[in-house]
């Protein structure tokens, strides 16, 4: 008896009584019932009940317990949030200088934050993800605006909060 079939008769036996088929030379042939069939079990038959129902509770507990750790850390965050800031402040530690990021021939993105500037904040983690999106093809160099040895080149790119587009050839002047 092929495994479907097999599969069929158990989940029937299991649910309703025998079917009223049996194979005879490969084939499926209809069997008469009588009035009132008795399912019948073997120890087969209840071993691959035994496993579907252990398979059904062990795949409720996964969706139980995976939607409980979801909801754990969806609750820990919002309890939680990053600091922008310190997001800010890591990815201006983490990026290339200035100087290198124009000379490697990739496209360069310059990001300007003060640690006051909400925008700024508000901006953190789409610029962190777009960061870690397109890192290999892209430079990203941020900088703190708000730095005093950063002032020359603030007031050269004529930073304001507003979103600035630079040449390449205004950002390659000495820093």
């Amino acid at each position: 008896m092929s495994q479907l079939l097999l599969a069929t008769v158990v989940l029937h036996a299991a649910l309703q009584g025998p079917l009223p088929y049996r194979t005879s030379g490969g084939s499926v042939v209809r069997v008469a019932m009588d009035a009132a069939p008795q399912p019948v079990r073997t120890a087969e038959m209840q071993a691959v009940i035994d496993e579907l129902a252990n398979r059904e509770r062990r795949n409720a507990i996964l969706a139980l317990g995976s939607t409980v750790v979801a909801s754990a850390f969806y609750g820990f965050q919002r309890a939680n949030p990053a600091d922008p800031v310190k997001l800010l402040r890591l990815m201006e530690s983490e990026s290339l200088p200035l100087r290198e990021a124009l000379k490697n021939g990739r496209p360069t993105v310059v990001e300007f934050y003060a640690p006051w500037c909400e925008s700024c904040k508000l901006g953190a983690r789409d610029m962190l993800k777009l960061e870690r999106t397109y890192g290999g093809q892209v430079n990203f160099v941020t900088i703190d605006g708000d730095d005093p040895s950063n002032a020359q080149l603030v007031s050269r790119v004529i930073v304001d909060h507003v979103l600035r587009t630079a040449t390449s050839e205004e950002m390659a002047s000495p820093v």
